[in-house]
C-alpha cells in the first residue's frame, strides 16, 4: 500500500502488452494437466469462461498462482490422477503456515525524543519504513529460538489524522451552533499537526508517539507442522473443489516469543525508553496468548523444498518430484518463514527458477 505504485497491471502494463513473447488470457481456470506419453507434463488444462476446456503446452509449466491456489491445483492433479506421483506424495498440501501478529503489551514512553528517532517511521524513494527489533543472528542460534520481530505502533496514523481533520471541517461548516467550540478544536489540531508536518519537512520522519503510550506488537516465525495442511473440499468433484484451510499452531512455541518479549523490556527499562508492561499470558508463557494473535495473509508452504520426495514436493530446482515438466514457484515451496514478509523471497526464487529454465533451453 505504501509503494510508488502498487497496482501492477499499470506498473507492467507497458510490457505486457508490447511483449512478443508473452500471452496473456483472462478468466481461464486452471483445471489440470497435459502430460506425455512418457508421463511429462506438457502443459495445462484450461477452463474457459463459457466452460469449453482449452490446453496450452509449452516445455515447462510453473504455477506460480500462490500459496493456496497452487495447493488447490496439486491437489486437484492428485485426485485426478490416483497413479501420479503426486498423489503419492504424503506432503502435497501439507506444512501449511502463516506469520503471527499480536498485541504484546503497551509500554509507557520515558525518553519521548530517544523513542521517536528509534521508532518513528520514516521515507526515502516514495516508500515507507518502519523500524522494527529484533535478536541479532548470534543471539537466535545461541538460544535455538524461532525468529520474532517487534515493532512499536503510537496512536496516531495518518488515516485517522484525515478522518479527525474531514469530521473537523464538517463541524465548521455546519450549524452555527457548534462551529465556535469546532473553530477552537481547529486550533488546538494545528498545534498538534504543524511539528508533526516540520518533522516530516525536515527529516523525512513520521511522528507517531506524541503521546504518553504505544502498543509492542510482534510479528513471530510459525514452526511448520504436518497438522497444518490445506484439502479439498469433501463431496464435490476434484475439478469444483473449494480449498480448506486447516491451520494448526505448535502452541509450545510461546515460550520461545516470551524470551523475546522480555529481553525488549529489560532493553527498554535499562535504556530509559519506557515501562513495557507485557501480557500476562505471554509473560507466564501461557499458550492462550495466541488465542488474540492473528495471521497476516502470508501463507506458506503446500509444495515445500526438499532434497528428495520422502520430505517435500518440490526439489531444490523447484520442479514437482516425479513430475519433468512441473516446477511451482514462490511461498508454496518454503520449508520455513522466518518472521518477515515472504514476497521478495518468492521473487528471488522466481528468478533463480528462470535461470534454471534457461539454462535447459541451450
Amino acid at each position: 500500500m505504501w509503494l510508488p505504485q502498487p497496482d501492477l497491471a499499470r506498473l507492467f502494463g507497458r510490457e505486457l502488452r508490447q511483449s512478443r513473447a508473452l500471452s496473456v488470457l483472462v478468466g481461464h481456470e486452471a483445471i489440470g494437466l497435459q502430460c506425455r506419453p512418457d508421463g511429462s507434463v506438457a502443459g495445462l488444462r484450461l477452463r474457459r469462461p463459457d466452460s469449453h476446456e482449452v490446453i496450452v503446452t509449452g516445455q515447462a509449466t510453473v504455477l506460480a498462482c500462490g500459496t493456496i491456489e497452487t495447493a488447490r491445483l496439486l491437489l486437484r492433479i492428485a485426485a485426478a490422477w490416483p497413479s501420479s506421483p503426486l498423489a503419492k506424495n504424503v506432503h502435497v498440501g501439507r506444512w501449511f503456515f502463516d506469520h503471527l501478529h499480536g498485541d504484546a503489551g503497551e509500554v509507557r514512553l520515558g525518553d519521548k525524543v530517544a523513542f521517536g528517532r528509534l521508532f518513528d517511521s520514516f521515507y526515502s524513494g516514495g516508500r515507507k519504513l518502519m523500524p522494527k527489533v529484533r535478536l541479532c543472528d548470534q543471539e537466535v542460534a545461541r538460544r535455538g529460538v524461532p525468529n520474532c520481530a517487534g515493532l512499536f505502533v503510537g496512536p496516531m496514523s495518518p488515516g485517522l489524522v484525515v478522518q479527525d481533520l474531514r469530521l473537523l471541517l464538517g463541524r465548521i461548516i455546519g450549524s452555527d451552533a457548534g462551529r465556535h467550540a469546532a473553530l477552537s478544536e481547529a486550533v488546538q489540531m494545528v498545534r498538534l499537526i504543524l511539528p508533526l508536518v516540520l518533522r516530516y519537512l525536515a527529516a523525512h520522519r513520521s511522528a507517531h508517539f506524541i503521546g504518553t503510550t504505544a502498543r509492542f506488537r510482534m510479528e513471530m516465525e510459525q514452526l511448520p507442522t504436518a497438522e497444518s495442511y490445506l484439502a479439498l473440499e469433501e463431496g464435490v468433484p476434484a475439478e469444483h473443489a473449494r480449498i480448506k484451510v486447516n491451520w494448526s499452531l505448535d502452541r509450545t512455541q510461546v515460550a520461545d516469543f516470551t524470551g523475546f518479549a522480555s529481553t525488549v523490556r529489560d532493553y527498554c527499562d535499562q535504556t530509559g525508553l519506557g515501562r513495557l508492561e507485557l501480557d500476562p499470558r505471554l509473560l507466564s508463557g501461557d499458550a492462550r496468548y495466541f488465542d488474540d494473535c492473528r495471521d497476516s495473509n502470508h501463507q506458506m508452504g503446500g509444495a515445500r523444498m526438499a532434497n528428495r520426495a520422502g520430505d517435500g514436493v518440490v526439489d531444490p530446482n523447484c520442479q514437482v518430484f516425479g513430475m519433468p515438466g512441473l516446477f511451482v514457484a514462490g511461498a508454496p515451496t518454503f520449508p520455513s518463514g522466518s518472521f518477515a514478509n515472504p514476497t521478495l523471497v518468492g521473487m528471488a526464487l522466481g528468478q533463480r527458477l528462470v535461470s534454471h529454465l534457461l539454462k535447459g533451453t541451450r
